[in-house]
């Protein structure tokens, strides 16, 4: 077949496969393969697998970990407790032993600043909000005449924002001294939901907000109305 014959051919093929094709799909243009040497040689876009909606691959690509989707171009939804279920607060423990230095906690791979090992609850409050990772939390000490430090102490952290069943956070002790360390258990296993939109409105993923069903609002992450962005707050 002559050059211009092989190109009406190809011509021919890539007009049949219009078909296949719905306005949806589009972003997937960039995936059609071509290989002269098949008798097929335009070959239909193959949607991405699920495990490649990553949100790590997301950021890898330059995007935060916000965006999702196949080429990352699509935003995620805030994600909230249904007010309809009963559901517990993750609250986890830490148990240190030290009379000087500090430590720090590592929570969905980002690092706290550092806390010193006679730092106050508030403070250990304080520098755990601060971190992207983490929203809310409250800081108890078993028993508040001594510090978070003390051997027959335990500090127990309540996650008030962050729902589900959460990983544990990781003690880095390097700076401590005079004690055995640290030790972080969980506590109380959460059971809210981490639903999309709280269960209760459709997410819009090119603006990255939920668009709440009749009836509904945004919460502040403990049932009643604010900025979070759910849909879990019953109007």
């Amino acid at each position: 077949m002559s050059g211009l014959g092989e190109i009406a051919a190809h011509f021919v093929r890539a007009r049949a496969l219009r078909p296949l094709f719905r306005s949806s799909d589009r972003p997937f243009l960039t995936l059609v393969s071509y290989d002269p040497s098949s008798p097929f040689p335009l070959a239909p876009p193959r949607r991405p697998s699920p495990s490649s909606y990553h949100k790590s691959e997301c950021a890898y690509a330059g995007q935060t970990s916000s965006w999702t989707g196949h080429d990352c171009s699509l935003r995620t939804c805030p994600t909230g407790d249904d007010p309809y279920t009963d559901g517990a607060d993750e609250q986890q423990s830490v148990n240190c032993s030290a009379t000087a230095g500090t430590y720090s906690l590592s929570f969905r791979d980002e690092m706290s600043g550092d806390i010193a090992w006679d730092a106050t609850a508030a403070t250990i409050a304080t520098t755990l909000q601060v971190m992207s990772t983490i929203g809310n939390v409250t800081v108890e000490f078993f028993d508040s005449l001594l510090g978070g430090c003390a051997a027959e102490n335990t500090v127990y952290v309540t996650f008030k924002s962050d729902m589900g069943d959460l990983p544990t956070m990781v003690p880095s002790t390097a700076s401590l001294t005079g004690g055995t360390g640290i030790i972080v258990s969980e506590v109380v296993k959460g059971s809210k939901e981490n639903l999309e939109c709280g269960g209760l409105g459709m997410c819009n993923p090119e603006e990255g907000v939920c668009e709440c069903f009749d009836g509904y609002s945004s919460t502040n992450g403990y049932g009643v109305g604010g900025d979070r962005g759910d849909c879990g707050a019953v109007a």
